[in-house]
């Protein structure tokens, strides 16, 4: 999964690098000035703007998927955290304390429990002292806050957000465990290949560094698509992205993974595995509601 099902559209920017280290950071940014979803894509998908991020929460309530999971965005001025996590643009005021918009700050908080279970994580983590959080090894079920401000000298992501991360980062975990214990994973059906994903091409997009983000090369692209010549796409047009075959997990499969991520004992266990069997629970509990 390249992106959180959470997401209302995407809008990929081309400002991204291959991500080559575990997802182990939450990293909430505010954009200092109030605008949508919409906007924040638009703002990133320019190449001059020499920036992005994986997720854009916008004053109207929407999320905006910018760079895929699988992909370091260029949003907090260090290579070294940005490969290890996923990093958010919140819709904020634009001056101190840069008090964020508050259907913008709950998404973020759902998407922060939902990145947290598809990783098998079930504790999020707040250190307020700068080195100490840099220098913390989080165990394989934990998460860690970092702040921009920490890497740069800018106020991000203000005062207004900073001062309420100890009861948002309680809440995030207290949903977490909620959405464990509602999960009945003996009743979770198997995951069935689908083909949900959708790219419209945007002027300067070329087969090959749209066949990047996904894991395909531009003549697989092609292929799939009916496309005659690889080299040959235009503004507008919509790539269809196969999906990606694998074999499903079982459901006392999945229940064995997602208990030995409740215990901490995932020993043994792949990404993958535990990455499915938490989206079965996933889907199962948005059928129960």
């Amino acid at each position: 999964m390249t992106f959180s099902p959470l997401v209302d559209f995407t809008d990929l920017s081309p400002n991204y690098n291959d991500r080559n280290q575990e997802i182990i950071y939450n990293i909430p940014h505010c954009t200092a000035v109030m605008i949508t979803a919409k906007r924040i894509g638009e703002i990133f998908e320019k190449p001059s703007r020499n920036a992005s991020c994986n997720y854009g929460l916008g004053c109207d309530g929407k999320i905006v998927g910018i760079v895929p999971e699988n992909k370091r965005s260029w949003c907090t001025s260090s290579q070294w955290v940005d490969q290890r996590g996923v990093t958010f643009e919140i819709a904020s005021e634009n001056t101190a304390p840069y008090k964020m918009n508050e259907a913008a700050f709950e998404n973020w908080k759902k998407l922060s429990v939902d990145i947290m279970i598809r990783y098998g994580k079930t504790k999020l983590i707040y250190i307020p002292d700068k080195d100490k959080a840099k220098a913390y090894k989080p165990a394989k079920n934990e998460m860690v806050i970092m702040l921009h401000r920490w890497f740069a000298a800018k106020a991000c992501p203000g005062e207004w957000l900073i001062q309420r991360l100890p009861e948002a980062v309680a809440e995030i975990n207290a949903r977490v465990a909620a959405a464990l214990q509602t999960a009945d994973v003996n009743e979770i059906a198997p995951v069935q290949p689908e083909n949900a994903e959708e790219y419209t091409v945007k002027k300067g997009d070329k087969l090959s560094k749209i066949g990047a983000i996904y894991g395909y090369t531009a003549d697989e692209l092609a292929a799939y698509n009916g496309i005659k010549n690889p080299n040959l796409i235009y503004p507008g047009q919509v790539i269809k992205i196969p999906p990606k075959e694998k074999k499903s997990l079982t459901p006392a499969q999945a229940a064995d993974v997602l208990q030995k991520v409740k215990d901490n004992t995932p020993g043994g266990l792949t990404a993958g595995e535990i990455n499915e069997a938490f989206d079965m629970a996933i889907k199962l509990l948005r059928k129960q509601k």
